[in-house]
């Protein structure tokens, strides 16, 4: 049987930070007042698509290793690794150097400083699991290379397997209920890169589990042999970046 919610069994410490997270993250995507319509969605309910794929596209023995502590990194991962895409930025990074779509390349990165230096999240947490949350969040995307066992050896023993889970659930939220009506009002003003990202999500409907494999379901317009492989290649490498 799969868990459907692996937040049930947390002790009441862990569920009032955990809560406390929320109501923080629901906070500022709301206050966020320089928003970038040509970046796909990355607010609270895209938290929630996240949370919801860790039952829907990992094998319950893989989430069966994770402790409560482990849980609890990750669920408080799921709701902060996306919010070094706001800009609350100018208190850790030069905007003047910062484009839009340098944004999207690091806030993996700046959401590890958000969690470090703006007070009213760095309080939820004590120093060793800020850190830990932090470099979760850093490591949801782009490069892992880093994530060596020498550099690991303060972390929990699972730490590599809960970056793993939220790269692939993050991943995973390409459907098209992650899409927006925005796209059709922008489609001929964005950028490529914007494009290409936003584009896919038309399509898809669901993304599971089956029979250890996650499968993507599409209703894809009749298009070339060569554009479909296109479409399928670029999804594929964007979502490193989503």
């Amino acid at each position: 049987m799969r868990k459907k919610d692996i937040s049930c069994k947390l002790r009441s410490e862990f569920l009032n930070n955990l809560g406390r997270v929320k109501e923080y993250t629901q906070d500022i995507w709301q206050k966020d007042t320089i928003y970038h319509p040509e970046f796909t969605l990355h607010g609270t309910q895209h938290s929630k698509n996240v949370i919801a794929n860790i039952s829907k596209v990992i094998p319950v023995e893989l989430l069966n290793v994770l402790s409560e502590r482990d849980i609890y990194y990750l669920l408080c991962a799921c709701y902060l690794h996306d919010i070094g895409m706001l800009f609350v930025l100018d208190k850790l990074l030069p905007l003047d150097t910062v484009g839009k779509f340098v944004v999207r390349k690091i806030h993996g990165t700046a959401s590890r400083l958000m969690i470090h230096n703006i007070k009213e999240i760095s309080s939820i947490f004590n120093k060793i699991d800020r850190s830990i949350i932090g470099k979760l969040c850093e490591l949801h995307t782009g490069d892992i290379s880093e994530m060596t066992e020498s550099n690991l050896k303060h972390f929990p023993k699972h730490f590599p397997l809960l970056v793993s889970i939220l790269r692939i659930c993050d991943a995973c939220d390409v459907t098209n209920k992650r899409s927006s009506k925005l796209f059709d009002l922008m489609k001929l003003e964005q950028e490529p890169e914007s494009y290409l990202h936003w584009a896919p999500m038309q399509y898809i409907n669901e993304v599971s589990l089956e029979e250890r494999e996650i499968v993507v379901y599409a209703i894809v317009p009749a298009i070339s042999e060569e554009s479909l492989k296109f479409l399928l290649g670029h999804m594929t490498s964007s979502s490193q970046h989503t």
